[in-house]
């Protein structure tokens, strides 16, 4: 069986992007899987939430999300996230693979968008990204 491809989220994509038809296909292509957490450091990118992975950084919540039809989702995503795979030091955010620590410490190996090169950061501390010691 193969492993299905799964998304950590934390931000827009879990609380609305503003866009209803994008909301609605992100409800249609990321199909919930639970909570999850990794460890970085929370901020803005201009309004939008932001994360810096740290493994000395403070605990960020999120939920952890399959993807259907992961190709053309992901390609989707990273149109919005302004993820240039090809050109990444211009990218407003990159899409990287990371462990993601499950309740009861499980892990999930999944992609997740963290601030990029061109990303101007506020600074830590973000609303609508849930974030602890």
């Amino acid at each position: 069986m193969r492993e299905e491809t799964r998304l950590f989220a934390y931000g827009t994509l879990l609380s609305g992007t503003g866009d209803r038809v994008l909301d609605r296909w992100i409800r249609r292509h990321l199909e919930d899987r639970g909570p999850g957490e990794v460890r970085g450091w929370a901020g803005r990118i201009g309004p939008w939430p932001a994360l810096r992975l740290d493994p000395r950084g403070r605990r960020v919540r999120g939920r952890i999300l399959r993807i259907r039809e992961p190709e053309r989702t992901l390609a989707r995503l990273d149109d919005y996230e302004e993820f240039a795979p090809n050109d990444p030091e211009r990218s407003l955010y990159l899409r990287t693979e990371v462990l993601v620590r499950r309740p009861g410490g499980r892990e999930a190996r999944c992609w997740i968008y963290v601030a990029g090169p061109a990303a101007r950061w506020i600074g830590r501390g973000c609303g609508g990204v849930s974030v602890s010691s």
